[in-house]
């Protein structure tokens, strides 16, 4: 009878005071285990954010060194008076000369022309006379 008394005991021991401390735990160690996970997560992700600002800092740098290189402003009228000169040099002559509206892009503008010239012949080259 107190072997029975004493099994009783132990019974209503564990299942009412262990046993729901024993369910708390685990769950507690889970949601440790869940929290170290996301901080481990989140350490990685700060490795990585620095790891990207750094990448950024470099394209940045890249970009202004890129940027120096295109001009600040439009050269047309220079590029058309070389295409002017280089066109009466070369012996053609221009007889329409327009340019197309501009299409603006990231970092440059193109502004097509249209052009019809012809060419005319002044002298023979010295060599191919005989």
């Amino acid at each position: 009878m107190v072997a029975v008394c004493i099994l009783a005991a132990l019974f209503v021991y564990n299942k009412y005071l262990l046993g729901p401390l024993r369910t708390d735990l685990d769950s507690k160690i889970k949601e440790l285990s869940d929290t170290n996970d996301k901080i481990n997560q989140l350490s990685r992700k700060a490795k990585m954010q620095k790891q990207l600002e750094r990448q950024i800092e470099q394209l940045s740098i890249e970009l202004k060194e890129a940027e120096k290189q295109l001009p600040r402003t439009t050269e047309v009228p220079n590029l058309i008076r070389y295409v002017m000169e280089t066109t009466q040099v070369s012996g053609v002559k221009v007889l329409a000369f327009q340019p197309n509206p501009k299409s603006d892009k990231q970092y440059y503008s193109e502004i097509p022309i249209a052009w019809i010239s012809r060419v005319v012949i002044t002298r023979w080259p010295s060599s191919s006379i005989r």
